[in-house]
């Protein structure tokens, strides 16, 4: 569950969410980095409409997502679900996005 001021913060967010990228790579690859060699192709963070946040890692269709669980209702906290996340190091990766876009809105609420 995002907690509602992360969730308010991402129905308002319209910029490239590179930063989730990143840490989702960076969090993957210290912990296998033999899959430098695919580059980016296999990490990707988007947002769509109403804030519906949507993070993939290598593997089977691997991700982390809002659910439609406070997408409908516009206001208050968003449901996260996951799909196919099989394994500890996709787990891993996953929250270390999370944490980068946890840390992002702490930072832009206190400073």
């Amino acid at each position: 569950m995002l907690g509602e001021a992360c969730a308010n913060h991402l129905r308002g967010m319209y910029e490239d969410p590179q930063f989730i990228r990143s840490a989702l790579k960076s969090a993957h690859l210290a912990m296998c980095p033999s899959y430098k060699r695919f580059g980016d192709y296999h990490f990707k963070a988007r947002i769509g409409s109403g804030g519906q946040l949507i993070m993939d890692v290598p593997g089977d269709a691997c991700g982390l997502y809002v659910s439609g669980h406070g997408l409908e209702r516009g206001h208050g906290p968003m449901r996260l679900d996951c799909h196919n996340v099989d394994q500890p190091i996709q787990s891993l990766a996953l929250f270390a996005g999370l944490a980068a876009f946890s840390g992002h809105v702490r930072k832009l609420l206190y400073g």
